[in-house]
């Protein structure tokens, strides 16, 4: 079996490390961008409690990052979380947005 260690999200543990960590100011600079072109929304499906947001075709989801994995991904309103996008092979604010953002398009695309 496996070693199993505790997963520390910034949405369970805001200010973890005192002051804002790179990966907490990079999951807020992609909520302002997500607000740009989503209505907020809350989210308190399966234990999420959280503001998100929701697209025109009822994709909802929120941004989350998790300190272990140093790493922005997405999380959606059915608890499934989406990709992820790893913090120590990117610093690029553009790059990180495009990837969330291709990701929140494709879900859309599936919704009949």
């Amino acid at each position: 079996m496996g070693n199993v260690r505790e997963v520390f999200d910034i949405k369970q543990h805001p200010g973890k490390y005192g002051e804002p960590t790179p990966l907490e100011l990079m999951a807020k600079a992609m909520e302002e961008r997500f607000s740009k072109l989503y209505e907020k929304d809350f989210i308190d499906t399966y234990g999420s409690n959280a503001w998100g947001f929701k697209t025109p075709k009822g994709t909802r989801f929120f941004v989350n990052g998790v300190y272990e994995w140093n790493a922005v991904f997405l999380e959606y309103d059915d608890g499934e979380d989406g990709d992820r996008v790893w913090l120590d092979d990117v610093d690029d604010e553009e790059q990180v947005f495009r990837e969330l953002l291709t990701e929140v398009e494709r879900n859309d695309a599936d919704i009949n």
